[in-house]
């Protein structure tokens, strides 16, 4: 949905001149535009929650971790430095992970809609694509 308004912009490119004045072509790009707005929160807000529940069975299971760890290791480590990792760990998940995870997800996502746009218009760039995805691969 993101790629639409760009899809509607090169569909608007090939029409006429007149054409293209037309209010009806402004209207159905200022749908598009907010549609991609309106998912694009929906997926952040959706891409969170999902991030936030499975942080939390992660600090769960760390937690039943710890506390089932033998005597031995509370003996050998402070609590202070138990806890200083916990918090550095904690927010590391909260804060770090979910943005780099998001953005790296955006840029795939957005690798493929790359590529299948223009073998969609041009089908003859599907000679090109697997050799230069065998070069990113290796590269």
């Amino acid at each position: 949905m993101i790629v639409s308004p760009d899809v509607w912009l090169s569909f608007l490119k090939k029409k006429d001149p007149e054409d293209q004045r037309d209010k009806i072509n402004l209207y159905i790009y200022g749908c598009l535009v907010s549609i991609a707005f309106v998912f694009a929160i929906i997926r952040a807000f959706g891409f969170l929650a999902v991030s936030l529940r499975c942080f939390e069975s992660l600090y769960d299971k760390v937690v039943l971790a710890v506390l089932q760890a033998p005597v031995l290791f509370f003996d050998s480590n402070p609590v202070g430095r138990i806890m200083n990792r916990f918090s550095k760990d904690v927010g590391r998940l909260d804060e770090v992970l979910p943005k780099t995870f998001l953005v790296a997800l955006q840029i795939i996502l957005l690798l493929i809609t790359g590529i299948i746009i223009p073998t969609v218009t041009n089908p003859w760039l599907l000679c090109f694509v697997p050799p230069l995805t065998a070069l990113v691969v290796y590269i």
